[in-house]
């Protein structure tokens, strides 16, 4: 495990980066394959993700500026092996999270009006809200999570840099959302953020997110059922089960879509993007309308 954390020692950004595409593949599947036939049972309830993140993020120092707040101090330099345009380079994943919020901010451009609200689900500590707050003032965003200590975060740099078009709230999306947010939204968007759930909760998320009756649904998020079935393809499918992260969403979605209560809703797209801050965790777009 500690081979790909490069904040964990000094020299593995020099063996990291002397390695070609194809080591990177290689390592990475014996690694995985490896660590299957060792893993955990299934772990991850909303509980044990609650607390891992209480535990991160309350170590987030905001007395900084607010990108180095929200991307970490050496976020321009930092550099680890990353999937941009369907191809792996040794970068910086800060231009692939820049690339990714560029998706969010192309549909909020063509979809947007002045009194629109947009919801981010399981917001962290704002990283997508505050970058979007900033550049359009007049739209009102919102951000929750399951994390506590994540939502106070984010109120503190909101507060602290002046960010007035932004609220959090704390959400287990496993539960149904209270009523009086039913309607609320017009465009509800996640980012790598529903990975975190273990397949075993999938339909009931996707039953109370679509419950909120948003006009316009993007999920950005890594699914196994849109991968390809290369290399990097199959060696994500193992990284994904080794760490029991959701598995695919686009089916549950369009299952839940053919109930006769969500018949409203309908998939408009389903792809990949081509892009991954991890080569193993590419994330796809599903686009979802609410018919008129």
């Amino acid at each position: 495990m500690q081979f790909f954390r490069l904040k964990e020692n000094n020299h593995l950004p020099y063996l990291l980066k002397s390695l070609s595409k194809y080591d990177f593949l290689i390592i990475s599947f014996l690694f995985h394959t490896l660590i299957y036939f060792f893993k955990r049972k299934k772990y991850r309830t909303a509980k044990f993700v609650k607390n891992a993140y209480d535990l991160n993020r309350g170590k987030l120092n905001i007395n900084s500026t607010l990108n180095k707040t929200i991307f970490g101090k050496k976020y321009k330099s930092n550099k680890t092996f990353v999937l941009d345009e369907n191809k792996i380079y040794y970068s910086n994943p800060y231009k692939i999270k820049l690339k990714i919020i560029k998706l969010i901010e192309k549909t909020i451009l063509r979809y947007s009006k002045k009194k629109f609200k947009i919801l981010e689900i399981g917001c962290g500590f704002g990283i997508n809200v505050f970058l979007l707050a900033r550049k359009y003032p007049k739209l009102k965003f919102y951000g929750c999570d399951i994390s506590p200590v994540s939502i106070n975060k984010c109120r503190a740099i909101s507060k602290k840099f002046k960010i007035r078009n932004a609220e959090f709230f704390v959400q287990d999306i496993c539960k149904p959302f209270p009523k009086k947010l039913q309607s609320k939204f017009d465009y509800i968007f996640s980012h790598i953020a529903l990975e975190q759930i273990s397949t075993l909760y999938l339909n009931k998320v996707v039953s109370n997110l679509l419950n909120l009756d948003g006009k316009f649904y993007n999920f950005l998020e890594p699914d196994t059922s849109l991968w390809n079935y290369s290399l990097r393809g199959i060696t994500s499918r193992i990284r994904s089960s080794n760490l029991d992260r959701l598995k695919n969403l686009f089916p549950s979605i369009k299952e839940q879509i053919q109930k006769n209560k969500f018949k409203k809703f309908r998939v408009i797209e389903a792809k990949r993007t081509g892009l991954g801050t991890n080569p193993h965790n590419e994330v796809v777009s599903i686009k979802i309308i609410k018919n008129q």
